[in-house]
């Protein structure tokens, strides 16, 4: 048994973030965020695992390197 590292909320399964498709509202994507722009996006429906990952050098910067979208663009190119 998993011991919750923080309260249990409805949006959240763990340190997992459920993410609904807005259009039906039935499927579902799972993603975890990490430092430096790191992403894990998990789609069951379609066997689909997405990842991004970062090495941390001098220089970076996250308005440029933290691919923020990167979630977004994973589920419209899932969801389309």
């Amino acid at each position: 048994m998993l011991a919750q590292s923080q309260p249990y909320k409805s949006a959240f399964g763990l340190l997992w973030l459920r993410r609904p498709d807005a259009a039906t509202n039935t499927r579902w994507a799972y993603c975890a965020e990490g430092s430096l722009g790191q992403y894990l996006v998990v789609v069951p429906d379609q066997e689909l695992v997405a990842l991004r990952m970062v090495r941390r050098r001098a220089g970076y910067n996250f308005a440029t390197d933290g691919y923020e979208d990167f979630v977004q663009r994973v589920l419209g190119l899932v969801w389309s």
